[in-house]
């Protein structure tokens, strides 16, 4: 996740309650993980990491499958997503590099 918007940026992603000890984003007892990206290097950016492997669209369904909600907010825009479809395609398209193993979320 990059933050180039030249504002502060608040990320978070909701764990749906069923899946909260199963998913990749569990990472304390909270079913939210928030992050904050300012707009000033080394604080624009977080890289997340989930092990190796690629985000094969059966991949990426299953962790979209686990999320209950994706909330982005900066400057004056504002991106909710509520279902996993829009969650799945969402982070779909960003996939980068030859084999597809990481996904770019780039605000702007």
């Amino acid at each position: 996740m990059i933050n180039k918007s030249g504002g502060d940026v608040e990320i978070e992603w909701v764990i749906d309650k069923d899946s909260i000890h199963q998913s990749k984003l569990f990472i304390s007892n909270s079913d939210t993980v928030k992050f904050s990206l300012h707009n000033k290097k080394p604080y624009n950016k977080n890289k997340m990491s989930f092990g190796p492997g690629t985000w094969k669209p059966k991949d990426l369904q299953n962790f979209a499958d686990d999320l209950h909600s994706f909330y982005v907010k900066w400057d004056t825009s504002f991106i909710k997503l509520d279902s996993s479809q829009q969650i799945m395609n969402f982070l779909l398209v960003r996939r980068r590099g030859i084999d597809n193993s990481q996904i770019d979320i780039i605000l702007k």
